[in-house]
């Protein structure tokens, strides 16, 4: 029986010893999952997320006016290219007068939540600027855009730093629940391992 019991069995040495080994899994498994719980009464994950993606929105609207700029710069200086080709004191047409408003409307509405509107009754008072006025008029306008654009410049110039910030921090944050999630799961884990073992000793110590 004896020999059989060591050859079979583990015996109340290994009761002892799991029992113990439980002990210190059970203490650890405490210690992982306290740690987990005060993180989570710190985390700030999702203020950092919604943080980060507020950032990265403003940065899009602000590219989003860049592009747009760019483009009415272009329509601006077709305009002045062609008005460069009229001649003589006479008023410039209706129709080029017409674009040059229609293009300031949109250097208005430009980064404008509100889009300016206007309404036209008659040609009176919309024709009555010489194709040198409308152009010195047009070339202020890009004056005026491209001034714009630079200040769109600076203001993504101060957002890279914040976003690089706010993306540093999340990260250091998701590392740190990430470590801490693994080391709570591998102690519950060695845990329910050693129990088993310990139960099945009991088992195997109980055996005649």
């Amino acid at each position: 029986v004896m020999q059989g019991s060591a050859l079979y069995s583990q015996g109340k040495a290994d009761v002892i010893f799991f029992e113990a080994q439980v002990q210190e899994a059970q203490a650890a498994l405490d210690q992982a999952e306290s740690a987990l719980v005060d993180f989570q009464a710190r985390n700030q994950m999702s203020i950092l997320g919604a943080r980060l993606d507020s950032l990265h929105q403003a940065q899009l609207d602000y590219l989003g006016q860049q592009r747009a700029i760019g483009y009415l710069i272009q329509d601006v200086e077709g305009l002045r290219a062609q008005l460069a080709e009229q001649t003589g004191t006479q008023s410039a047409s209706l129709a080029d007068s017409l674009t040059a408003l229609l293009l300031q409307i949109k250097a208005f509405n430009v980064g404008s939540s509100t889009p300016v509107q206007l309404q036209v009754d008659g040609s009176a008072g919309i024709a009555d600027k010489s194709p040198a006025e409308q152009r010195a008029f047009l070339e202020g306008l890009v004056t005026t855009l491209r001034a714009k654009s630079a200040e769109i410049d600076e203001r993504l110039a101060e957002l890279e730093p914040q976003v690089l910030s706010t993306q540093r921090d999340l990260q250091a944050v998701t590392v740190e629940s990430d470590r801490l999630t693994l080391a709570q799961e591998l102690a519950r884990d060695t845990y329910m391992t050693l129990a088993r073992k310990l139960e099945e000793a009991r088992i195997s110590a109980q055996e005649e």
